[in-house]
This record gives C-alpha cells, structure tokens and sequence, in this order.
C-alpha cells in the first residue's frame, strides 16, 4: 500500500471537482461529466475512492487509470482486491463485497490492475482558492491534517492509513481537523451530501437505487447541480 499524501497545484487553466465514491458507475459518471461541459483537456476530477465493486462495470477502472484527468485516492475496496491477489482475503470476502467482476477479468489485465491500485496514495493536497484541500476516503482519523501525515511515515503508518481508509467515520467527522482548510470524504454513505464544520461528505451511495453522485466544484464549494442539465 502507498502510504503517501500526494500533492497539487491549483489548477490555473482549468476547474477541479471531486467525485463521491464511483463503485463501478464509471458510464454513469461519464455520462454526467459530458452533461456538466467537462474539459477533459483542463479540468481535473479528483475521487475519495472505492472505484470498484457492485456496480455494473468495475473492469472499466482499466480505461479510466490511463485518463490524466482522473486522480483519486485508495478506498478500502481497492485494498480487498488487493487482498485478495495477495491471498489475504477469501472469495466469500470478495463476493460479499460486489466484487464478482473480478473474477471475469483476464490475468494480464488484472495484474495491471493490482499495479493501479498499489500505486494510489492513501490522500490528496490540493491548493484551490479557499485554501489547502485535502482529500481522503474515509476520514482523518486524527484533529489534525499535519499530525495524519506524521503519523503516516512513522513506524505506525499502516495503523493511520487504515483508520483513514475503513472507519465508517459519524462523529470523527463532525471535529474539525486542525491544519488544512477544508477535507473531503466517501465512505460512509449519507443520503445527501452533508459539511460538518470543515470536512464535507460525499459519498450519497451512487449504486444504490435511491442513491445519486456527488461531484464538488472546488470553485464554489457546493455540490454541482448536473440533475437540471440536458445532455448535449
């Protein structure tokens, strides 16, 4: 596992957004981004993670990890296909997860795969215009941004980058998290996009039935309103 934070610039040609978890909506997401006018040559769309399992096209991660414009974080599925490949997880893990897809994937392809994913950090920096932004799956899981990085290159950094990745975080969401601006979060699946003093919640359960993407303009720090535009 990357157990890095990466780091990056404002974007000054184009608009960055962060999408919620995709969880194999990769034709759903597409299909909102050409709705919102989406420059795939300037804009960026950053992602809390958990790219793959139950949804309907998870193989498509193959497609969407050659995109420059697509940077996201690990979530805690990519860390079960992981597991799995390193026979850490078993089938019935697997499949109790949504992960069948897996199985219909050819050796080659899921071996560049496993790269991918081993390759994603545990976190994102991102300088915008209301400040430092930081972005990572689940929550993080100390009061402070600075003290989640310390932790993450000390002899514990496996222990801080699960936390960040698996706590089905309520109430550690609801503090402020000392020494960025503002922080994004999946994982924990609300039924509609929420802020809790600095850290926002995107995850509005994308794949489930009365579930639906949200995708932040980091321009504007509000939830794009892609339902009210006609795809072109």
């Amino acid at each position: 596992m990357n157990l890095e934070i990466h780091h990056y610039s404002k974007n000054l040609e184009g608009k960055d957004y962060v999408v919620g978890d995709i969880h194999g909506s990769f034709r759903q997401l597409m299909q909102i981004l050409l709705k919102m006018d989406f420059d795939f040559k300037k804009d960026r769309l950053f992602s809390v993670g958990d790219l793959c399992d139950r949804g309907p096209h998870s193989e498509e991660v193959l497609k969407w990890m050659e995109y420059p414009w697509f940077i996201p974080v690990i979530g805690n599925h990519e860390t079960l296909v992981m597991g799995y490949a390193q026979k850490l997880v078993s089938f019935d893990v697997l499949i109790k997860v949504g992960a069948q897809w897996w199985f219909n994937v050819e050796e080659n392809k899921q071996a560049q795969i496993i790269n991918y994913f081993e390759s994603l950090p545990i976190g994102i920096e991102l300088e915008t215009s209301y400040g430092k932004i930081g972005i990572v799956h689940a929550t993080c899981p100390t009061a402070s941004w600075n003290t989640f990085k310390e932790g993450l290159y000390s002899e514990e950094g496996y222990k801080f980058a699960n936390k960040a990745i698996w706590t089905y975080a309520r109430e550690e969401n609801k503090r402020k998290i000392e020494d960025i601006d503002y922080v994004i979060v999946g994982h924990t699946t609300q039924n509609e996009y929420l802020q809790w003093e600095n850290v926002f919640l995107i995850d509005t359960g994308a794949t489930f039935h009365t579930g639906y993407f949200t995708l932040l303009d980091l321009e504007t720090l509000k939830p794009v309103d892609y339902h009210s535009m006609n795809l072109v």
